[in-house]
């Protein structure tokens, strides 16, 4: 995880001192979760011996130590879970956070049975966040379902469209869908997000770009063409199916070049099916005289308009009121059409406003500096040729998205 670049938190039930020394000695995690009762002579310990430590507490509806001023001093994070046992998808009544002085609800993370429908419940106590292992994991092939869930099962198997098999089992074991449903609950609509384009990178490279994962803001993304929307674009040589088949642990976007209606919901009914937890959205590429009704093709998955900038006028003129939208933009080399577009989409912020907008085509860590600077930092950005050769440029633009104007 570090090699990655990631923060690993250790998450104990260890009490013995000398173990838990150790344990911090050999492993020098970012941070510790102590995953029992709140014992103070052990924080004490850590704090007076390992320093720089996020450290993180757990309390329970059961707990005992309840000094809610030595809490918020010596811990950076409290989970309030329904139990010390960790996992149990168990709801929780949170009776003593109507007690918390204020500065401690800041820092304070709800836990047990967290689902998107639970969040809605929650969201009037205004915690500072969520934890959603349960919710996000998918246990031994079998994953917990919301009742929108089930009906939109019911739906589908009255329908035809899906097997009892597919309802339990899946590709992958993590549900990056419901990650990205309960952001969207509570950030939408997002900025500084990723998106790293793999159609282009050669079969065998895979395995090497999909051990840089799980990097915050980041998800993968893939272009199916077949080069009958646009006669010089065709992907049908690049083996899609085959890295879909290799990414389904990974959070992944697709993007359809397609002219054919019935081709463009075929697509989206086999990813649908065949990738209902790692496949978060899907980009529709638009054209003049497309079925508006595409983009409402289904409730399961997001169908997403992507336009190219020259047709931003013809695309307002449809009746296609999508919440989020991906806009081709210019060639990075093209000066005179990236001017011309920046005016253009100045112009028509008041009609973005409180949308997600994705940019494509071609960005460089230079190109998106200049997005950010003339039309807005709260963007979001598909990449791809700039970074597959060396995959650490994406932290490159990561601190670019950490600066402010």
């Amino acid at each position: 995880i570090k090699s990655q670049g990631g923060k690993p938190i250790i998450v104990t039930k260890i009490k013995c001192l000398d173990v838990l020394s150790k344990l911090l000695h050999i492993y020098k995690p970012t941070g510790v979760q102590f995953h029992y009762e709140i014992e103070p002579y052990i924080i004490d310990h850590v704090i007076a011996n390992h320093q720089n430590l996020t450290l993180i507490g757990v309390l329970t509806d059961y707990s005992t130590f309840l000094d809610f001023k030595y809490i918020y001093k010596n811990l950076d994070y409290l989970v309030y879970d329904t139990s010390f046992r960790g996992g149990t998808n168990q709801p929780n009544s949170y009776k003593h956070f109507k007690k918390f002085p204020d500065e401690l609800k800041h820092i304070t993370l709800f836990a047990g049975g967290i689902t998107l429908e639970r969040i809605h419940d929650l969201e009037k106590h205004n915690p500072a966040g969520y934890d959603i292992q349960s919710y996000f994991r998918i246990s031994n092939g079998i994953s917990y379902r919301s009742k929108k869930e089930l009906k939109e099962i019911l739906e589908s198997l009255l329908q035809g469209d899906l097997d009892g098999k597919e309802l339990l089992y899946t590709s992958g074991d993590l549900s990056y869908k419901r990650l990205d449903e309960v952001c969207d609950a509570l950030k939408f609509p997002r900025g500084n997000l990723l998106s790293v384009s793999l159609t282009d990178i050669p079969l065998e490279s895979i395995q090497r770009v999909s051990s840089y994962y799980h990097i915050r803001n980041l998800d993968f993304h893939l272009d199916i063409s077949n080069g009958s929307l646009y006669s010089r674009f065709d992907t049908t040589n690049n083996g899609i199916d085959e890295k879909l088949q290799f990414l389904t642990r990974l959070p992944l976007t697709v993007h359809l070049f397609l002219k054919n209606e019935l081709e463009i919901e075929s697509h989206i009914s086999k990813i649908r099916t065949k990738y209902p937890h790692n496949v978060i959205r899907i980009f529709v590429q638009y054209f003049e005289g497309i079925n508006p009704e595409v983009y409402n093709s289904s409730n399961q998955i997001k169908v997403i308009p992507s336009i190219f900038f020259e047709e931003i006028d013809s695309y307002l003129n449809q009746p296609i009121h999508s919440k989020i939208l991906s806009i081709v933009v210019p060639k990075p080399d093209n000066e005179d059409e990236i001017v011309a577009f920046i005016e253009k989409f100045k112009t028509l912020k008041p009609v973005f406003r409180g949308k997600e907008i994705w940019f494509d085509r071609d960005l460089n860590s230079q190109y998106i500096a200049r997005l950010r600077q003339e039309v807005g930092e709260n963007f979001n950005y598909i990449i791809g040729k700039h970074v597959i050769g060396d995959l650490t440029k994406i932290n490159t633009i990561h601190e670019q998205f950490l600066k402010k104007k």
